[in-house]
């Protein structure tokens, strides 16, 4: 698995990414209100690493919160 150590913000493919900070293990995702980011913030930097390797830069469909947000924020209801 990759580290964040390669990770750039330009190879995350995900649209609902924001920013990630490495030191405080966070990574910030669109909001669900109007200009608004949500942070996760992980305990671990395995964690931190894993999230930006399987979904940021990965498979971001299969994210949770991708999910989450596609369905409440952009599915017509």
């Amino acid at each position: 698995m990759r580290s964040y150590d390669d990770w750039k913000n330009a190879d995350m493919r995900c649209c609902f990414f924001r920013t990630q900070n490495k030191e405080a293990k966070r990574i910030g995702c669109e909001g669900f209100f109007e200009r608004s980011t949500i942070t996760h913030t992980f305990r671990r930097k395995k964690e931190f690493d894993e999230q930006l390797t399987e979904y940021c830069a990965g498979d971001y469909e299969k994210c949770p919160y991708y999910r989450v947000l596609e369905i409440e924020k952009y599915s017509e209801k």
